[in-house]
């Protein structure tokens, strides 16, 4: 089983440029502000409740779990492992929350046709979803 590094989600956002060098990054926060993150965005029911930080707009979580994308997209390996370790947490038990997940995962990333075209793997750059989230971002405002 992967180990997560945990952090404050102010903390995560500071690193800036240092994003790309970090491996596991799941932050567990308590204290986000509430301009810290676009929650008009996200208002689609198929989310069920996961949003993206507008500050980060590659950072995906729930209810203080945060899941910087560029790190668990960048291949369908990654992507199926970071589902099903949701799938796993206390949280999850009502199957919603990985639905939603999946939902969000669909809307940003459009994983069969950039992860898994024709059933085949291929591999996304940290830039590439970086870029696909803020396309998603600037297309929904």
């Amino acid at each position: 089983m992967t180990e997560f590094e945990i952090m404050d989600v102010h903390d995560f956002l500071a690193r800036g440029d240092e994003l790309d060098r970090i491996n596991r990054s799941v932050v567990r926060s308590h204290d986000c502000r509430d301009d810290d993150f676009d929650h008009d965005h996200h208002r689609d029911d198929r989310w069920h409740g996961w949003e993206l930080c507008s500050l980060k707009p590659a950072v995906l979580g729930y209810d203080g779990y945060w899941l910087d994308l560029t790190d668990h997209m960048q291949t369908p390996a990654k992507a199926l492992d970071i589902t099903f370790q949701i799938q796993g947490k206390g949280w999850t038990d009502d199957g919603t929350h990985v639905t939603g997940f999946m939902q969000a995962i669909e809307d940003i990333i459009n994983p069969q046709a950039t992860l898994c075209s024709l059933g085949r793997g291929r591999r996304l750059s940290r830039s590439r979803i970086q870029q696909l989230a803020e396309k998603f971002v600037a297309d929904w405002r």
